[in-house]
């Protein structure tokens, strides 16, 4: 039966959502402090097409060249090209992506039969597909790794993000789950991360303890690339003249998976001077420009995209509703962001009454209802491809009073 809609004001603006340049499984990430586009390339490069050279018939120069050259451009058997620097001992992309060790770099070319380099920076994390289980990351240190001090920074920005984020991808201490994160001191840049899970025991480095470094490189590892190389970035930031003809690092992942507008309060951004904020930006964002590369905690952008890339495997509400009233889950005003994707919920109540479920959607000024089920019993259903938003659902009784139970998966 239908119902006229229930009316209630928000109490806080609709939170846009931000757009994420949400990456791949097995990439590290080395940031802050990003090095110089000079470094490495002003030295011998190596170029090689695989489309005509088998891997293992390569000279010994050219496989010692995949572990040592400064800058390694490969044409892959598909036609496309993958490129990276060894630093440090590291195959590393995007100024600040960790593949592989140098060390592996012919075995984890070797073990891509097909050509192409899956699981790295050529792949993406679609909403939903974030790789740790359970929506928990474990992680470790070992003893005597870390000063007194360090350590209680790193216990801080775990229990920020945990507070913050603890409902989307927790992390977990675990010394011995089989996927996990284990804190070293970094020898190089500010930090290090694999984005994603990599599978096995992965190493965040760190040589920066402040809540800034240690939380982007939480986010990459939970699975968040850079919101500065997002394929509208330009609409938004301006590369530095010195770095913006390095491709390599400053380039742009347009075929990661984003969500939202802009966000320059994300804890994903670099920071002036390598990148800057327009001053007069074209097109949707959220954030404060000046904020750029600044902020010391995850943004609420950074939190849907977490919600997004991590799906809730469901949640069930209970309450009790009375003939001609209605009832909101969840319970409050705000109700819940939802950065975008399927939206299921399923009503069941007491037999002889009449419930009807709604889903209600925040249009900056009212809730609207987008959807409905109005059958003649207390059980109903509702499938909605949602945008990007925020939604509540409505339990209306239109005959009779008593419990319900709406099971919701997103």
């Amino acid at each position: 039966m239908s119902h006229q809609a229930v009316v209630r004001l928000k109490e806080f603006p609709m939170h846009r959502r931000l757009l994420f340049a949400i990456a791949v499984t097995a990439a590290l990430v080395s940031c802050s402090q990003p090095a110089s586009p000079s470094q490495g390339q002003a030295q011998s490069s190596l170029t090689i097409d695989l489309r005509g050279t088998e891997l293992q018939a390569l000279t010994p120069e050219q496989r010692l060249g995949l572990e040592q050259a400064p800058h390694v451009t490969l044409t892959l058997r598909d036609g496309s090209t993958f490129v990276y620097e060894n630093i440090g001992g590291q195959m590393m992309q995007d100024g600040d992506i960790i593949i592989g060790h140098s060390h592996e770099a012919l075995a984890l070319l070797t073990k891509q039969v097909a050509g192409r380099l899956n699981g790295q920076a050529l792949s993406i994390f679609p909403t939903g597909k974030a790789n740790w289980s359970n929506r928990t990351v474990p992680y470790f240190w070992n003893n005597n790794v870390f000063s007194a001090s360090e350590i209680s920074a790193l216990n801080a920005a775990i229990d920020l993000w945990n507070s913050q984020a603890g409902s989307a991808v927790r992390w977990v201490w675990s010394t011995t789950a089989t996927n996990r994160v284990r804190f070293v001191r970094g020898s190089t840049g500010c930090g290090a991360s694999a984005v994603g899970s990599a599978g096995g025991v992965q190493d965040l480095s760190l040589a920066c303890f402040t809540n800034n470094t240690i939380l982007h490189e939480m986010g990459h590892a939970s699975g968040f690339q850079h919101e500065h190389q997002r394929c509208d970035r330009d609409n938004y930031v301006v590369i530095n003249p010195d770095y913006i003809s390095d491709t390599l690092n400053y380039g742009k992942g347009c075929s990661w998976s984003t969500y939202g507008p802009y966000d320059y309060d994300s804890i994903m951004n670099y920071f002036p001077p390598y990148v800057n904020a327009r001053t007069q930006p074209s097109g949707s964002y959220t954030g404060s420009p000046s904020n750029l590369g600044k902020t010391s905690r995850l943004s609420p952008a950074d939190l849907s995209g977490l919600q997004a890339i991590y799906k809730s495997s469901g949640t069930t509400y209970t309450g009790t509703v009375t003939v001609g009233s209605s009832v909101f889950e969840p319970k409050t005003s705000a109700g819940f962001r939802y950065a975008g994707g399927t939206l299921k919920a399923v009503l069941s109540g007491p037999g002889g009454t009449d419930f009807d479920l709604y889903l209600l959607r925040w249009n900056g000024s009212n809730w609207v209802r987008v959807a409905k089920s109005e059958g003649a019993t207390s059980s109903e259903s509702i499938t909605y491809n949602a945008a990007s938003g925020d939604y509540s659902w409505e339990i209306a009784a239109y005959q009779g009073s008593g419990t319900y139970s709406l099971a919701e998966s997103r």
